[in-house]
C-alpha cells in the first residue's frame, strides 16, 4: 500500500506553487520525509493551521516508491506548542533547534530514538521555567548532536590523538576546542593549530556541561538545568563546529543572537 500512517513533527513549511505548501516532517516510522499539502494557502483549507512548524500530529500520506514528494492526505493536531509561538526567547531557540535537525538528518530513514528527542525538547521547552530555556536547549542541541553523528570528540585530541585525562578537568584553566576539525586539542596542538579563529577556549564548567551532555540522559540533567547559565562561549563554539560538520549556515541566528550574547 501507498498510503502511511504515522506520528511526525512539522519542522519547515514553504510556499509551494500557486496555492500549495511544501512541508517537512520529522516522523516516527519514516524519519525525515517532505510532503505537498494541496490548496494549504487557501483560506478555505482545513489542514493548513495544524500543519504549522512545531505542530506535533498524527500524519495520513500518500507516497509512490521512490518518490521525492509525498502527498499530504490528513492530520490530526496532537500538541500545538502554542506557549513556544507567544514567547520570542523560546521561539528563537526552537527554531535552530529545527534548522539543525533539519540540516542534520537524512530522508528515508528512521530514527525513533531522534524523533524522541526532538518531541521531547519541544514538550519541555513548552513548560520550562524561563531562566531554564538557555540550559535546555544547549543540552537538546548537543544530544541532537549526538544522535545525528557530530558531536565533537572529546576523548582524545582531534589532531595528534593524545588522549585526554578525564579526570582532571578542574586542574586545568582552560580548554581548546577546534572547530574545523570537531573536538578538543591537546595543549601543543593548540600552538601548532593553523587556524587561529577555529580554535574555541572553553572554561571547566562549559566543558562539564558538553560532557555531561553528551553521556546523561534528560532526566539525569534535570538538576545541572536549573543552576547558572552555562558559559557564552560554548554556545559559540557548538554553533561554528555545526557549520562545519554539516557544511551550512543557519538562516535562524541572526533571530537567536537577539535573545544571547553569542557572536557568530
Amino acid at each position: 500500500m501507498n498510503t502511511h500512517q504515522t506520528e511526525a513533527l512539522v519542522i519547515r513549511n514553504q510556499d509551494f506553487g500557486e496555492t500549495d505548501v511544501l512541508l517537512t516532517f520529522l516522523t516516527r516510522g519514516a524519519g525525515k520525509i517532505r510532503g505537498i499539502l494541496k490548496s494549504g494557502r487557501k483560506s478555505t483549507s482545513k489542514m493548513a493551521g495544524t500543519c504549522q512548524a512545531l505542530n506535533r500530529l498524527n500524519l495520513t500520506y500518500y507516497a509512490k516508491e521512490h518518490a521525492d514528494l509525498s502527498k499530504v492526505i490528513r492530520v490530526e493536531m496532537l500538541e500545538s506548542h502554542d506557549n513556544i509561538r507567544s514567547d520570542l526567547a523560546r521561539l528563537a531557540w526552537s527554531s535552530f533547534y529545527l534548522e539543525m535537525l533539519l540540516r542534520s538528518t537524512a530522508e528515508h530513514e528512521a530514527n525513533e530514538e531522534l524523533f524522541e528527542a526532538a518531541s521531547f525538547y519541544l514538550g519541555v521547552l513548552e513548560k520550562a521555567a524561563s531562566p531554564e530555556v538557555r540550559n535546555l536547549s544547549l543540552f537538546h542541541l548537543i544530544r541532537l548532536m549526538q544522535i545525528n553523528g557530530f558531536a565533537p570528540l572529546m576523548s582524545q585530541c582531534v589532531r595528534c590523538g593524545k588522549s585526554r585525562p578525564l579526570h582532571r578537568v578542574r586542574e586545568q584553566s582552560v580548554f581548546y576546542l577546534d572547530s574545523r576539525k570537531g573536538g578538543v586539542l591537546c595543549s601543543s596542538c593548540r600552538k601548532k593549530a593553523p587556524y587561529a579563529k577555529d580554535i574555541h577556549e572553553l572554561s571547566p564548567l562549559g566543558l562539564i556541561f558538553l560532557e555531561k551532555s553528551m553521556s546523561l540522559s534528560p532526566a539525569e540533567m534535570e538538576e545541572e538545568l536549573s543552576r547558572e547559565d552555562s558559559p557564552k562561549e560554548l554556545l559559540d563554539y557548538l554553533v561554528e563546529h555545526s557549520k562545519y560538520q554539516l557544511e551550512t549556515d543557519f538562516k535562524s541566528l541572526k533571530f537567536l543572537k537577539a535573545f544571547t550574547e553569542g557572536t557568530y
